[in-house]
């Protein structure tokens, strides 16, 4: 198993990294990928993740946490800071990488949903960050990157 780290707390004109990085790769309509035979990929991707984020010291939370805005794959606390967390698994890196299917929207559904999780359990005086896990399942070498802040 691969494994890289990639934190993107540099910034480079108020942009994080996976912002710059996007205009990279533009990303269509037709290119989502449906959830119709994608199922058990993302549960393994999000098993995958879980494994690989407690064992680099995350305490893992609560999973697939839902509300009216959205869903976030893993809430966490790594360090006294408490972590949103959106897993994407793609099958190759012949595609988009899958860090790059985080957009705008669904980040601003992710933050959506963490203020109304964060109201819910009357959280105050927390620190949060949004984390992105990206996993690519190359000829069956799984390859997993975490971005730690990936977008504020």
């Amino acid at each position: 198993m691969v494994i890289k780290f990639i934190t993107s707390n540099i910034r480079r004109k108020n942009k994080t990294l996976l912002e710059s990085l996007h205009k990279i790769f533009t990303i269509r309509k037709g290119d989502k990928l449906h959830r119709n035979g994608n199922c058990n990929k993302g549960r393994y991707g999000e098993n995958m993740a879980a494994k690989y984020l407690k064992t680099h010291g995350y305490k893992i939370v609560e999973r697939n946490y839902y509300c009216k805005f959205g869903e976030i794959d893993v809430i966490a606390l790594n360090e006294d800071m408490l972590v949103f967390i959106e897993i994407k698994t793609r099958s190759s890196k012949k595609t988009i990488p899958p860090e790059f299917t985080v957009t705008k929207p669904k980040q601003n559904k992710i933050k959506k949903t963490a203020r109304h999780y964060i109201g819910k359990h009357s959280i105050l005086n927390r620190d949060c960050r949004f984390d992105i896990v990206a996993i690519t399942l190359d000829n069956g070498e799984p390859s997993v990157i975490l971005y730690k802040n990936a977008f504020d």
